[in-house]
């Protein structure tokens, strides 16, 4: 941000030598701006979290999991017993996954994310990317059952208002998010507030710990894999 920085260079156990008093009180100084700079730099996402603390019902310092899982879930103690686990061997034939390792066209879509490269020095490389391809698996798959069509919701509003697509954002939920629709910076923020909850979600789907977004059999991270594998065929097509 441009902001000056200073250090001190006296020792904190000592006390301060009554000439050196203005250089602390300019390094204090310089303290209280730099917060007040940052603030002003990150008062958006301060506001998306005041928007979710609004929508979820919660307060603003609880967890990004609480408010994700009120906004998503209400308050259902155990949703994750209502979720659907999709065997990926039976959407793409021959995959198969054993005692952590995964094999599908001959190939390995490893555990985490699908990476292919050859070697060499390109030039006009064209760059594609999917639009919330986790989100989107989520959703084909029915992961979380009775609570995906909210889902799809949330990532099809979060999607309207990046694509400054309003009209549609300001009809989801019932209406409930036009007050945040009034000007393009309370948008910007709203969308801030919505990819935090699709953010958190996919992680926890695929967390070692019991937790509201994971089918106890979804030791297969299949909300990746199925992106992984959908890469792999699309190659070999």
């Amino acid at each position: 941000l441009g902001l000056h920085h200073q250090e001190l260079g006296l020792s904190w156990d000592q006390p301060v030598p009554e000439k050196l008093w203005n250089r602390v009180a300019e390094y204090c100084g310089n303290d209280v701006d730099a917060t007040i700079e940052v603030f002003k730099h990150t008062y958006s996402d301060y506001k998306a979290r005041l928007i979710l603390a609004d929508l979820s019902g919660l307060p603003i310092n609880a967890s990004t999991k609480q408010h994700a899982e009120s906004w998503l879930f209400g308050n259902d103690p155990r949703p994750q017993d209502k979720f659907i686990y999709t065997d990926l061997g039976e959407v793409f034939e021959g995959y198969k996954y054993s005692y952590g390792k995964s094999e599908y066209m001959g190939e390995d879509p490893s555990e985490g994310g699908y990476v292919y490269a050859e070697p060499g020095v390109y030039e006009d490389v064209v760059l594609l990317d999917v639009e919330s391809l986790h989100p989107h698996s989520l959703i084909a798959l029915n992961y979380f059952g009775p609570y995906t069509p909210r889902f799809a919701e949330l990532v099809k509003t979060r999607m309207a208002i990046k694509h400054k697509d309003y009209a549609t954002a300001r009809n989801a939920f019932n209406g409930q998010l036009k007050p945040y629709l009034e000007n393009e910076e309370d948008a910007k923020s709203l969308a801030f507030a919505l990819k935090i909850i699709i953010n958190i979600v996919y992680g926890l789907t695929s967390a070692k710990w019991d937790n509201k977004f994971k089918h106890v059999k979804n030791v297969d991270n299949i909300i990746a894999k199925r992106g992984a594998l959908f890469m792999i065929k699309l190659k070999h097509e």
